[in-house]
């Protein structure tokens, strides 16, 4: 019995998370689409499927760059410097956060390496790489 008990102490799964909303759904859709639509548009590949994978590939590699501004400064995202012109005034925007990871060439260079690495070929250009990090 105490096994069965360490088993159900795992990470929770997606099964534990609450269901998305109508406007959740539509907006996961909704960038699904865009990312088919730019992998389309640069390799000739529209898939559903192919798109829900990049987005998880460029969601895991957004978190890794949060994560490691966090790290830096010191365990606080308010301290983060996102922009020159920063007046974050206490808060965290996200359109701050997708313009910095776009300037980010680590960022940007890891998240290629997935993409390849993953089997998309050699032939992924940085700016594309950036526009699925900017658009996720």
């Amino acid at each position: 019995m105490p096994e069965k008990e360490k088993k159900s102490s795992k990470k929770s799964s997606a099964a534990d998370e609450p269901p998305l909303t109508a406007v959740e759904r539509l907006q996961s859709l909704n960038l699904v689409s865009r990312i088919a639509s730019e992998w389309n548009n640069h390799l000739g590949i529209s898939d559903r499927t192919l798109a829900e994978f990049v987005i998880n590939l460029a969601e895991r590699r957004i978190k890794s760059f949060l994560k490691e501004a966090f790290v830096k400064e010191g365990g606080s995202l308010y301290n983060v410097q996102l922009s020159e012109e920063d007046s974050l005034d206490g808060k965290l925007r996200v359109g701050l956060v997708s313009s910095a990871i776009e300037r980010d060439v680590d960022a940007i260079s890891s998240f290629r390496n997935d993409l390849i690495s993953n089997g998309a070929g050699e032939t992924i250009p940085p700016t594309f790489a950036a526009r699925i990090l900017r658009a996720v």
